[in-house]
């Protein structure tokens, strides 16, 4: 039995009539975050003793291809905010309060270590810029990969992913991009920013409370995250080629684009990929949560299998995605057309880190027994 959807009707709506907004001011409205806080989605995975919601992996997936499934940037922002959250399941007690006790926390930022922490006493001074701040215009914080340096520039430690408050970070208008231009994936920037040393995260720590969030993999959760963001464009993608074929007759044609036995194979294998994309990635974290409850952690091989699952849902859907859009025809270049935003959003979905093509090598070279770097798994 399906769990209730922990996105509301009213907001969904929401979402869908402020897409074209988004995109065009690059970033989401208020509106939207506002509803998205209002159901209480940004603090999915957040522990219920800091008033989050303390939801399992699969429900949180779940949400997160909802809302991707009115609009991808929508999804992508809250796939971001809520990833990052799991952070705090690493974090000091005090620290996590902090960040993420208020009611309105949202957070992102990109763990590249693009920056550089100075330790001097109890403070660490942040300087640098990173890439892809997806929300960042509505985050209350936002940290950055940095490498940890002592006062005299000697390395201090490996790199970690350090907060600040979001005034002090400046944000940058770069983001002028093909799709999901409503996330606001901007650069951004930090000079000479003062923060606690308890701000800096390492994204492999131990967890810090006794919920078994803490003992999955930070990028297993980004990974999963990502590619839920790609099945939900590839369930509206199947939405609108339905809608566009049950009324729309070719030019020459008396039959419809539906009477055609083309787009009828074409649907039937977006289908087929999308639910069993699906199927497998839920399958697999539900595994990896199980043993996460019962042993503590997961083996490599279902890290690995984590990895796998996410690259494939994207990938694939991507196509699902592609195949709508060219079963549409002429009709899908318009800009009127939503598919040809879907194509644009998803295909941007495939180039991140998680889930590029290039991330089927990991799972390939362990699978063949070579030696493979488990850093990012």
């Amino acid at each position: 039995m399906d769990s209730p959807s922990l996105l509301s009707a009213e907001t969904a709506l929401l979402i869908r009539e402020h897409a074209g907004q988004a995109e065009t001011q690059r970033h989401l409205t208020d509106q939207v975050v506002d509803a998205l806080h209002g159901d209480g989605l940004y603090k999915m995975w957040i522990p219920e003793d800091l008033d989050g919601l303390g939801k399992t992996p699969a429900e949180g997936l779940e949400a997160i291809r909802q809302v991707a499934s009115h609009d991808g940037a929508a999804g992508w922002c809250l796939m971001i905010a809520i990833t990052t959250s799991t952070l705090v399941y690493r974090m000091d007690p005090a620290v996590a309060k902090t960040i993420y006790g208020p009611d309105r926390t949202i957070t992102g930022g990109f763990a590249a270590p693009l920056g550089k922490a100075v330790a001097d006493g109890d403070n660490l001074t942040l300087n640098g810029t990173w890439q892809w701040g997806s929300g960042t215009t509505h985050c209350t914080h936002i940290g950055g990969g940095c490498r940890m340096l002592a006062v005299d520039g000697e390395m201090a430690g490996a790199p970690r992913f350090v907060f600040a408050p979001a005034s002090e970070v400046q944000l940058l208008d770069t983001w002028h991009v093909s799709g999901l231009s409503g996330t606001g994936s901007t650069d951004y920037t930090m000079t000479d920013v003062v923060v606690p040393a308890e701000f800096a995260i390492d994204l492999a720590a131990p967890a810090t409370r006794p919920e078994a969030h803490g003992n999955l993999s930070f990028f297993g959760f980004l990974a999963l995250s990502v590619a839920s963001v790609a099945v939900g464009i590839a369930d509206r993608a199947i939405e609108e080629l339905t809608a566009l074929a049950i009324a729309k007759s070719p030019a020459g044609s008396k039959r419809t684009l539906a009477a055609r036995p083309t787009t009828q194979i074409a649907v039937a294998q977006a289908r087929a990929t999308v639910d069993s994309t699906w199927a497998y990635l839920i399958n697999t974290i539900g595994d990896c949560w199980e043993s996460a409850i019962e042993s503590g952690e997961n083996s490599v091989e279902q890290r690995f299998a984590l990895r796998l699952a996410a690259t494939d849902a994207t990938q694939r859907c991507a196509e699902a995605v592609r195949q709508m859009y060219l079963t549409g025809g002429g009709e899908a270049v318009y800009q009127r057309s939503p598919l040809q935003k879907l194509f644009r959003d998803s295909h941007v979905v495939t180039q991140h880190a998680m889930t590029a093509e290039r991330t089927y090598e990991l799972g390939g070279r362990y699978a063949l027994g070579l030696e493979t770097d488990l850093r990012s798994i």
